[in-house]
């Protein structure tokens, strides 16, 4: 008589380590490790933080006095380097807060280096990801940013591509760097070496010289373009920039805006269209330049010529 099978109770597969027990024991990896590297460091392991971590657009911090907030100091989005930043960004904040600038130039972190088009989260998401995604690549100098792009364009932005533009983006504006025709013209004179090479052009040379020897046009839209008015508003541009623009309305002065180092912010030019009225023209991302210095200007809106108006006036 043949006997009936047995059936086999099911075998429970083993449960998968959870991300707790892995972090745990990669960490006792770790310490292990390090001890034996490390005299006297045979010390408990108090705490293990494992959570997300805060990037930002560009991959820099945001330090410092927010731009629309006064006295509303910022240190976040350490982009992973946090811990290992806390001494000397605790430092510089702690001058910001104190002596109302930092000691050392920390532009590449300022938090007013973010214009209001950050302001679209799409925007700033896909400029975020991207930084995360390239946090360990080579950066190479004048490397262009891929994410984000076509967010501003010139009304000749089309002409310009037709041109054969090498576009590059400053400010969210997409902007011609060279023209690639214009390199077969070239007579290579110099040449950059090693990574700086990547992205550069001879026709940079060709375009340089015929700008210097004949004449060149250049597309103004994506400047930040600014009018400053009110009684005193020649007094505080006298102040914060170091050339003379006590000159008859219509003059154009090319100057440097500085700090109370006597350090240079950003360059502008300075048109006086009237005797307290004067139109400023500077990079794309140094609007919020003007916030450094020790005059409040007061944004009033936009214009019906398309330009932002400020009143000025002392603190």
């Amino acid at each position: 008589m043949a006997s009936k099978p047995v059936p086999k109770k099911p075998v429970k597969p083993s449960p998968a380590p959870s991300s707790a027990k892995t972090a745990a024991s990669s960490a006792a990896k770790v310490a292990a490790n390090a001890e034996a590297e490390v005299a006297k460091l045979d010390q408990e392991i108090v705490k293990l933080i494992n959570g997300p971590e805060a990037f930002t657009p560009d991959g820099g911090f945001l330090l410092g006095e927010a731009p629309e907030v006064r006295g509303f100091f910022v240190a976040a989005g350490f982009n992973a380097h946090g811990i290992a930043a806390a001494g000397g960004v605790g430092k510089v904040l702690a001058e910001w807060i104190v002596e109302g600038q930092p000691h050392l130039d920390v532009w590449r972190m300022d938090i007013r280096r973010f214009g209001r088009h950050y302001r679209s989260r799409r925007y700033a998401l896909a400029k975020t990801s991207e930084a995360y995604a390239r946090h360990y690549e080579i950066h190479y100098p004048f490397q262009e940013s891929e994410a984000g792009r076509n967010l501003r364009l010139s009304p000749v932005h089309s002409r310009v591509a037709a041109l054969g533009a090498a576009l590059g983006e400053k400010g969210g504006w997409e902007r011609p760097n060279w023209y690639a025709p214009n390199e077969r013209a070239a007579d290579i004179e110099h040449e950059p070496r090693g990574w700086m090479r990547r992205f550069w052009s001879p026709a940079i040379g060709v375009e340089h010289r015929a700008t210097r020897e004949a004449a060149g046009l250049f597309d103004f839209t994506s400047f930040s373009k600014m009018e400053v008015t009110g009684r005193g508003a020649l007094r505080v541009l006298q102040y914060i920039t170091d050339n003379d623009l006590d000159k008859p309305v219509g003059t154009i002065t090319y100057t440097s805006m500085l700090n109370v180092s006597g350090g240079i912010e950003c360059d502008l030019t300075v048109t006086r269209k009237e005797d307290e009225l004067f139109r400023v023209v500077t990079g794309s991302d140094y609007k919020g330049m003007l916030e450094r210095g020790r005059y409040v200007f007061y944004q009033v809106g936009i214009g019906a010529d398309g330009l932002w108006h400020y009143f000025v006036a002392s603190e």
